[in-house]
C-alpha cells in the first residue's frame, strides 16, 4: 500500500490560472490564462521600473566549499551544486523560485499570458534590465538563451517542448510548444535557463563562459582555478541590491580542514561541515548551523550492465538497505530516510512503500528469483571527494553482503567519476538529486539523462506517462500519474532512494541573513555581515 504522508511546512507547487479575455499572440481574441503564484523573497523585492535599490549592510566574506569551481555553463554545472550556485549568482532567468518554493518573476516583467489552446506563452521583459557590464538585456538574448539551454547535452530535454521563439519587439518574448505543458514555468525558472548575452558577446561559448557575465546580483570579479573565485556586487542589478560587497570562494576538499578555518576566523561560511561536528558547532559561542532538508541520496543502478540487468536483483539489493541506519551513521540523525529519488516535499509528501522497504527476508526471496539465486558482485563508484558518499558506499557494502551480494567500491576523482557516468561504465553510482519544483522536471530528467545513465527498462512507460502529464493543468490528477510514476521506479529499483540529507552550512555569527533555498543554493544576496 502506498500512503502520501504531509510534511511539516512541504511547499505547494500548484500554478494557479486566472482566465482573462484578451488579444493572442496571433491575433485572435479569446479567453486566455495567466498562470500566477504568490509569495516573495527579500532579494526578489524589485520594482516594475527595475530600478536599483541602494544596498544595506555590506562587508566582503571568504566561503570554503568542498569542491572549486570548473563549469559555470548554465547547462554544465547541472551536475556540481558548487558550479550551479555561481550560475545562479550571476546570472537571473525569466522566472526565479523563491524561498516557498513558488514562482515569481525576474527579469519578467510579470507572469506569462498563455493562449487559449495553452501553445503560446507570451512574456513581457521588465524595463530597464542591463548586464553586469552595462548592455541592456533584450528579448534576442531571452531567445539566445533559451534556443542555447535546448541544445544543452545535460539540461536540453527540458526544453524540448519548445518548438519556436518569437521576439516581435526589444521587450516581448513568445514561446511556442508543440503540446501543452503545465510544467513549462517551472522550466523556465530553473538555473539553466538563465539568460546569457547573445551570441556570448561575439565570443566562443567555452571562452565566454571562463568570465561570463549574467544580468544578476553578483558579477566575477576574479577566477584563478584551484584557488579562489571572486564575486563582486553588481552596481547595475536591476533588483535589491546584495547586501555583500564580495563574496571569495575557496576550495577546501578535507571538511575538517574547512571546520578549523572556520574557527581561526580565515573563512567565515563553510558548505557541508561533517555531521560529527554539527552540534559542537551549534553549541560553541560564535558559530552557527545552517540547515535545510532538500534532496535525496540516491543509488543509480545500471539496468543493462549484469548482475543489475535483472530486475530481482535489483529489488533485493533495495529491499537489504538498512535506511534508518544511513541516516544515524552518516548524517547523525540530520536528516531521514527517503523512499522515492524526488524530495518528498516536491512530492507533496507522497512516499511509495516499496521504496524504503527494509526486509531482509524479502531480499532472499527476490534474489532467489534472480539469474544469480547465490549472489554476486557488482561495483559502485563514487566521488571520494563527497563528505556523505564514502561511508555510504561502506554501509551499502556492509548491508549487501548479509544476503550474499558482494560490493566493490571504486572512490575516484569528480572527474573520472563524470567520465564513468557519460561512458556508462559503471555498475552502481551515487548521485544527490536536488532539484526543485514540480516533480515533472525531475521526471524529464530522468528520462533525458536515460535514467541518469542507468538506461532503466522503464523509460518508454515513464516518458509516455511524462508527455501525459504535461498536458494536465489540475495539480491533484498529475501528482496522481507522478505518484504513479515513483511506485513503479521504486519496484525497478533503478533509482534506489537511501536518504534526504540536511543541507548543512556552518558561518561565524557575524554572518547574517544566510538561509538554505529550497533549490538547495544559499540566499547570498540576502547575506550581510554584522557591523
Amino acid at each position: 500500500m502506498q500512503h502520501r504522508k504531509w510534511v511539516t511546512g512541504a511547499a505547494a507547487v500548484s500554478v494557479a490560472l486566472i482566465t482573462t479575455a484578451c488579444t493572442s499572440s496571433g491575433g485572435k481574441a479569446g479567453n486566455q490564462t495567466t498562470p500566477t503564484t504568490g509569495g516573495a523573497s527579500s532579494a526578489a523585492a524589485q520594482s516594475a521600473s527595475g530600478s536599483s535599490a541602494a544596498p544595506q549592510g555590506g562587508g566582503d566574506i571568504t566561503v570554503a566549499r568542498p569542491l572549486d569551481v570548473i563549469d559555470i555553463s548554465p547547462d554544465g554545472s547541472f551536475l556540481r551544486s558548487s558550479d550551479s550556485q555561481i550560475v545562479n549568482l550571476i546570472a537571473d532567468g525569466l522566472y526565479r523560485i523563491n524561498k516557498d518554493d513558488k514562482i515569481e518573476p525576474a527579469i519578467a516583467a510579470g507572469m506569462p499570458t498563455v493562449s487559449a489552446d495553452q501553445l503560446s506563452w507570451t512574456i513581457k521583459l521588465r524595463p530597464g534590465v542591463t548586464f553586469s557590464d552595462g548592455t541592456p538585456l533584450t528579448s534576442a538574448d531571452v531567445k539566445f538563451s533559451l534556443d542555447n539551454a535546448k541544445s544543452g547535452k545535460q539540461q536540453g530535454k527540458l526544453f524540448q517542448s519548445i518548438t519556436s521563439i518569437d521576439a516581435p519587439d526589444a521587450t516581448t518574448v513568445v514561446i511556442h510548444t508543440a503540446a501543452k505543458n503545465a510544467t513549462l514555468l517551472w522550466t523556465l525558472a530553473s538555473f539553466p535557463a538563465v539568460i546569457m548575452p547573445k551570441d556570448f558577446e561575439g565570443k566562443a561559448a567555452k571562452d565566454f563562459y571562463q568570465m561570463p557575465i549574467g544580468a544578476g546580483p553578483f558579477m566575477i570579479s576574479e577566477r584563478k582555478p584551484g584557488t579562489d573565485l571572486k564575486l563582486v556586487r553588481n552596481p547595475k542589478y536591476y533588483g535589491t541590491a546584495a547586501k555583500l560587497a564580495s563574496i571569495t570562494f575557496v576550495p577546501v576538499a578535507d571538511p575538517n580542514t574547512r571546520v578549523l578555518k572556520l574557527r581561526a576566523g580565515s573563512v567565515d561560511l563553510i558548505e557541508d561541515p561533517p555531521t560529527q561536528q554539527v552540534a559542537q558547532l551549534k553549541d560553541k559561542p560564535g558559530f552557527q548551523v545552517i540547515s535545510l532538508p532538500v534532496g535525496v541520496m540516491r543509488l543509480g543502478l545500471n539496468t543493462v550492465k549484469p548482475p543489475l540487468d535483472d530486475v530481482h536483483f535489483r529489488r533485493a539489493v533495495s529491499l537489504a538497505l538498512d535506511r534508518d541506519s544511513m541516516v544515524k551513521a552518516v548524517l547523525g540523525g540530520g536528516g531521514s530516510k527517503a523512499c522515492a529519488w524526488i524530495s518528498a516535499t516536491f512530492l507533496q509528501g507522497y512516499q511509495p512503500d516499496f521504496g524504503c522497504k527494509f526486509d531482509l527476508d524479502a531480499a532472499k526471496s527476490e534474489l532467489a528469483q534472480s539469474s544469480h539465486p547465490k549472489g554476486a558482485s557488482f561495483s559502485i563508484v563514487y566521488d571520494s571527494a563527497d563528505s556523505q558518499m564514502p561511508l555510504t558506499a561502506q554501509i551499502i557494502q556492509s548491508d549487501l553482503a548479509k544476503i550474499g551480494i558482494k560490493v566493490e567500491l571504486n572512490g575516484t576523482t569528480n572527474q573520472l567519476y563524470k567520465a564513468a557516468l557519460a561512458n556508462k561504465t559503471f555498475q552502481g553510482r551515487f548521485s544527490l538529486f536536488a532539484l526543485a519544483g514540480d516533480p515533472g522536471l525531475s521526471i524529464n530528467n530522468y528520462i533525458a539523462t536515460k535514467a541518469e545513465s542507468t538506461s532503466s527498462n522503464l523509460l518508454p512507460q515513464i516518458t509516455q506517462q511524462y508527455q501525459q502529464s504535461t498536458s494536465i493543468f489540475d495539480d491533484a490528477a498529475r501528482f496522481k500519474l507522478y505518484d504513479q510514476i515513483m511506485d513503479e521506479i521504486a519496484g525497478n529499483g533503478d533509482a534506489v532512494a537511501l536518504y534526504s540529507p540536511d543541507k548543512l552550512w556552518a558561518a561565524s555569527s557575524k554572518i547574517k541573513g544566510a538561509a538554505i533555498l529550497p533549490t538547495n543554493k544559499l540566499n547570498f544576496a540576502d547575506i550581510s555581515v554584522a557591523k
